[in-house]
């Protein structure tokens, strides 16, 4: 029986499966699965305050509690092992391991359920010297969370990247990419680069930005596709973004009528013989445009809306 919320909030949910990556194990196990069934476990995060529940789909059972600094929008890491809470109204960031994870045993791997906790490392605005977390990537074995910053306060954005077997640390070592305030994202690609949001000086779409980085694991930059001249290389009001093997995919303004909109779907392609990208555009085909897009690791496709464009911050 779930207790503590309420039905009129808003509910975050999510299905934490088993981990195959190698990450430290709790002392305390309970029973592996003797049917061969996929473990899953439910975090449900309350609309109004930072309560946590952890729910066992085996019974229904709340398991774990945990309370945070806020209500928080959660999301899973790529290995399905660690939730995270991002709370933007307050600032902060947590992670919980779900407990659930595989032990390699020669030949094959056992499903093991361990005892759920808050992991040690918090990161906070004040780490990261940065207001609003927001965008939640996790991929090729790295989770990044962008906080947007404040332009009318002067705070810069903060693009926060993590090992996702570093954050059983209190302490992980962590690349930070700085730029001035803007709705972006950053997302880690293959090896050990991250395709970086840039933000646009002229603000023509509020705080959504304009094309992208590509930097190195020392945060070095290697490319740019940011050219406001070059429709086919720069992504005007920047919203939602995704991966597809060697693909990434953005959702760029609409096209408008003063020729001030590039309208289209921004893709760049990973060349695996020179490590580099080429970038091309999906043109739209009216004035509409696509703002949320979505992908799973194990499909050769992406999903995107197509409407109308987000109110700029």
């Amino acid at each position: 029986m779930l207790t503590g919320i309420r039905a009129t909030l808003a509910l975050f949910m999510f299905l934490i499966f088993c981990s195959i990556i190698s990450m430290p194990t709790m002392a305390q196990e309970y029973d592996e699965d003797p049917l061969g069934q996929p473990l899953g476990r439910l975090l449900v995060a309350d609309g109004e305050t930072g309560l946590l529940q952890l729910i066992e789909l085996d019974n229904g059972e709340v398991i774990e509690t945990f309370m945070v600094e806020g209500a928080a929008r959660v999301y899973t890491t790529e290995s399905g092992r660690i939730a995270v809470a991002v709370q933007t109204g307050d600032n902060s960031v947590n992670f919980i391991d779900s407990g659930l994870y595989l032990e390699a045993h020669g030949d094959h791997f056992d499903k093991e359920k361990g005892r759920p906790s808050l992991l040690p490392f918090n990161l906070t605005g004040e780490l990261a010297n940065s207001q609003r977390p927001i965008h939640f990537v996790s991929h090729e074995g790295r989770v990044n969370i962008h906080f947007d910053g404040n332009f009318g306060e002067g705070v810069d954005s903060k693009n926060v990247t993590v090992r996702e077997e570093d954050l059983f640390l209190s302490n992980p070592d962590t690349l930070i990419l700085t730029s001035a305030a803007q709705h972006g994202a950053g997302v880690p690609v293959h090896g050990g680069k991250i395709i970086f949001s840039l933000p646009d000086p002229d603000r023509d779409f509020g705080s959504l930005p304009s094309g992208f980085a590509v930097v190195d694991e020392h945060g070095n930059i290697v490319q740019t596709f940011n050219d406001k001249e070059d429709f086919q290389a720069s992504c005007l009001g920047m919203h939602g973004e995704t991966i597809v093997g060697e693909h990434f995919i953005a959702g760029c303004n609409e096209k408008r009528e003063d020729g001030t909109g590039d309208g289209g779907v921004f893709v760049m392609t990973h060349d695996p013989v020179t490590g580099l990208f080429s970038a091309h555009k999906i043109a739209y085909p009216d004035g509409l445009r696509t703002s949320i897009v979505r992908s799973h690791h194990a499909q050769p496709f992406a999903i995107g809306n197509y409407g109308s464009r987000p109110e700029p911050g």
